[in-house]
């Protein structure tokens, strides 16, 4: 699925043609692929779809004053979208967000919103792009990490170096904890979501930091290398 900007010839489109489906929400016009639904019963999808089951059930739980005050948090810290542009959640997609991002790291749900700020993002990543010794292995600063802070990876990976944009291809690979090593093998990771990696593909990791216990995330890093011996 893409955000797209329409302009002064398209002013608001919105159905099929050919292949693709176009529609809008809240945040704008997107497109889709036009497919028929297919359900997924991977180890990924189980995991999410729990999560986001017990997170909408926490929600309802919320009393009125708890709920107000997600809304009053969403109005005041508005998120940016891959268009770099700027989107004021409701209270209730704030409290899905945050939380989501909490039991992904196994913390504990919380009932209000947060009052500090993001972690601050990583200075840099690196990518030793050998396949020897497990690798890829991505390399980070600064290192360790805090406590109750965890790494989420994001892999990519294309056949031909000359595919620039990933952002389509992307998926979870891993989360990593507090006071690991400052290199991180990805071999496995990658091979359990892509397959077995080959020299000359090219790999693409997005990494952020999480704050386990508000579930607020630091802006991403990206680095890219292809693949060696």
């Amino acid at each position: 699925m893409a955000k797209v900007l329409l302009g002064p010839l398209v002013g608001q489109i919105s159905g099929s043609i050919g292949g693709a489906t176009y529609s809008h929400n809240r945040f704008g016009y997107y497109i889709r692929q036009k497919v028929k639904p297919v359900v997924i019963n991977s180890y990924w999808t189980q995991i999410q779809r729990s999560i986001f089951k017990m997170v909408t059930s926490a929600w309802k739980d919320l009393t009125p004053a708890e709920a107000l005050s997600w809304n009053v948090y969403a109005q005041n810290n508005p998120v940016t979208d891959c268009l770099g542009m700027s989107n004021t959640l409701t209270g209730h997609q704030a409290h899905q967000m945050l939380n989501i991002n909490i039991m992904r790291t196994d913390g504990t749900l919380i009932t209000a919103p947060p009052s500090v700020s993001a972690p601050t993002p990583f200075t840099s990543i690196t990518i030793n792009p050998s396949l020897a010794n497990s690798g890829p292995i991505l390399g980070f600063a600064p290192t360790p990490l805090t406590a109750d802070q965890y790494i989420q990876i994001d892999g990519a990976i294309t056949d031909s170096p000359n595919i620039k944009n990933v952002n389509a291809f992307f998926k979870r690979i891993c989360y990593k904890w507090p006071s690991m090593p400052t290199a991180v093998q990805l071999k496995s990771n990658l091979e359990e979501r892509f397959g077995t990696l080959v020299i000359g593909q090219r790999v693409t990791l997005r990494c952020s930091i999480i704050d386990g216990t508000t579930g607020l995330q630091s802006v991403p890093l990206i680095a890219t290398e292809l693949l060696t011996a």
